[in-house]
């Protein structure tokens, strides 16, 4: 252990494109959502745009942060905080319905 990297570090790096990839599809969702809010698709607008958000989301937790290739106790972490975050959404939005007024 002289302090020294590995000749070749290139070597035990990922492919770049992947990530690239990702980067091109999160852009272009991006401008989609982007364009979508100056069309007069009344409430569709926000179905849209929540799928569309959606889709990033996945992109991000499946490539960026690697749960595709992720232990199983990973996963089940990722899905229940997604799942307890819905919770508290729909929860919020009870309350909202409810208010009168």
């Amino acid at each position: 252990m002289n302090g020294h990297r590995d000749a070749d570090p290139a070597a035990k790096a990922p492919p770049a494109r992947p990530y690239w990839v990702t980067w091109l599809t999160l852009l272009a969702l991006q401008g989609l959502s982007l364009g979508s809010a100056y069309l007069p698709l009344g409430p569709f607008n926000l179905v849209i745009n929540v799928g569309i958000a959606i889709a990033m989301a996945t992109l991000v937790l499946v490539v960026l942060m690697h749960l595709d290739h992720a232990r199983p106790v990973t996963r089940i972490t990722a899905v229940t905080g997604f799942l307890f975050l819905g919770l508290l959404l729909w929860l919020m939005l009870a309350d909202y319905l409810t208010r009168p007024g």
